[in-house]
């Protein structure tokens, strides 16, 4: 697999995932994921729209999201996957001046990259954006990076000896 970036991952009650395209000639992408209790990776179909290098993962609603950004329309597609079927909820902009989509905040808001180098935030409920300021650094161009946290409880996989499983034993 070839994983599209660091930023188009998030986690959610013991599952990790991903966006990646496959390495089988035909570069598929779809979604990745890990579940951390039976330690087992499972293929995921994307939603049916063109793949965007301007996409994030998130959390919304304690469901995984997906935030497209479609540089033409200038519009964040947000999608929500629910018993792996995906909802599309909002549509929201247009958005002149925005790179990318980074992440959901607290289920009402949308942390978005502008052209420029800001980190701005748009708020599902009263649809205004807000500017929360510049956050480059130096001549290696773009530095904003958001990661998504749930705490989660999840039980690992037990040998028969009630001992935790060696992670390194492959």
């Amino acid at each position: 697999y070839d994983f599209k970036s660091h930023f188009k991952s998030t986690n959610l009650n013991g599952v990790f995932y991903w966006l990646v395209s496959r390495d089988d000639g035909d570069h598929s992408n779809i979604m990745l994921s890990f579940h951390i209790s039976d330690e087992e990776f499972r293929e995921i179909e994307r939603p049916r729209i063109p793949y965007s290098s301007h996409e994030s993962l998130g959390l919304f609603n304690n469901s995984v999201s997906l935030l497209h950004f479609d540089k033409s329309s200038h519009y964040i597609d947000i999608w929500l996957m629910s018993d792996m079927n995906w909802i599309q909820q909002f549509a929201i902009g247009p958005f002149l001046g925005v790179m990318s989509p980074r992440g959901i905040w607290k289920n009402n808001a949308v942390l978005m990259e502008s052209d420029n180098g800001r980190l701005l935030l748009y708020d599902l409920i009263v649809e205004e954006v807000r500017d929360l300021g510049r956050f480059t650094r130096g001549t290696l161009g773009t530095a904003i990076l958001t990661y998504c946290y749930k705490e989660s409880l999840v039980r690992l996989k037990r040998l028969e000896d009630d001992r935790l499983s060696d992670p390194f034993d492959i």
